[in-house]
């Protein structure tokens, strides 16, 4: 007998709604919206909008070594749209594709004193492909991650100026 690796017979609905209290960083609301729908025996197509958040991280707020903290930093905020679409392509082959974009503001960046600012938004985008095969002890997979990253402050690559949690 084959595994299904598309649950859910039918259409599905998941919504949720988070709240986060951080002192120093404020307090945040963050929903999550997904809708999943199967398009025919094989495909299952989800679509996602989810409120991002990143609150300030120790050595943001208060600095390691040559980096000074920040205990002003904002948390970094976003909204992520995204497609999912499985598709079961035969016996105990699974192929998996997202696409997503995200924008961000009050990303966290050191300046050039090194010390942690709260400034300006950034842009991500990507997609990732999955192919899975099934056997009989476990799963082997092959994934690809394409990932396109800007700071619209600066209009320069994000990853020279994004510093993310240790």
């Amino acid at each position: 007998s084959q595994r299904s690796d598309l649950p859910c017979p039918g259409p599905a609905l998941t919504w949720g709604l988070c709240y986060n209290h951080a002192s120093p960083g404020g307090s945040l609301w963050s929903p999550f919206l997904s809708v999943r729908q199967k398009t025919d025996p094989r495909t299952a197509v989800r679509f996602a909008l989810t409120r991002n958040r990143r609150f300030p991280d120790l050595q943001e707020l208060h600095g390691v070594g040559m980096w000074i903290g920040n205990p002003n930093l904002k948390p970094e905020t976003g909204w992520t749209y995204q497609v999912d679409v499985d598709r079961i392509l035969g016996p105990g082959f699974t192929l998996e594709a997202s696409a997503y974009s995200t924008r961000l503001r009050d990303i966290v960046v050191a300046d050039a004193q090194n010390q942690y600012q709260s400034t300006g938004k950034a842009r991500l985008q990507g997609l990732e492909l999955e192919l899975r095969r099934q056997l009989a002890q476990g799963d082997w997979w092959f994934n690809y991650t394409y990932l396109d990253t800007e700071d619209e402050t600066t209009k320069r690559p994000l990853i020279t100026a994004f510093r993310t949690a240790s």
